[in-house]
């Protein structure tokens, strides 16, 4: 139990990184789908 309450405190750091991974990794998926749009706008103007 004192380990896993030493484990608490020490997983709440990297729980709270992951948390603003999570947006992180939604704002690539929305990047791709943003990056096949873009260049293909620059395809069309081309």
């Amino acid at each position: 139990i004192a380990q896993y309450m030493a484990t608490g405190p020490a997983t709440t750091p990297p729980v709270l990184p992951p948390r603003p991974k999570n947006p992180l990794p939604r704002a690539p998926e929305a990047r791709s789908n943003t990056t096949p749009a873009v260049p293909v706008l620059p395809v069309k103007s081309t």
